[in-house]
């Protein structure tokens, strides 16, 4: 194989496995937040937001989560993902010890829909923050 051939093939493989993880790195979300900034009420960017919560709560980037999902709930406030949002923002506020400020989330979750599937969610996450958490101190 010629060294014109395997540079190729390198290009690929590098492309083909890095490529998503650039797609998703923390410069890219940066990127991906100024476009929407510039024009948030897009479907596309309405989309985007809550898919960039996502993608950093499943990441581990609880810091950049709690960012996501509370500029969705500014952009957003009428969504009918707003309950979901709201989880995950308490989730992700859960996350990094801010315990006050999840308790507090968690309880608007539950006090604007208190019959959604994911108002027992908001109650078990505060029940942790009390009970749980409290306990390892």
């Amino acid at each position: 194989m010629t060294w014109k051939k395997t540079a190729l093939f390198v290009a690929i493989f590098v492309l083909v496995l890095g490529g998503p993880f650039f797609l998703i790195s923390t410069p890219m979300m940066d990127v991906y937040q100024g476009w929407i900034d510039q024009e948030p009420q897009t479907d596309f960017h309405k989309g985007l937001q809550l898919w960039m919560g996502g993608i950093c709560y499943k990441t581990m980037r609880s810091d950049q989560s709690v960012n996501m999902y509370r500029k969705y709930l500014e952009y957003y406030p009428t969504s009918e993902d707003r309950p979901f949002a709201m989880l995950r923002y308490a989730q992700s506020l859960d996350d990094e010890d801010r315990n006050a400020e999840a308790i507090e989330a968690y309880e608007q979750l539950i006090n604007e829909y208190p019959t959604h599937e994911y108002a027992q969610d908001a109650q078990e996450g505060i029940r942790s923050i009390k009970y749980v958490k409290a306990g390892t101190k």
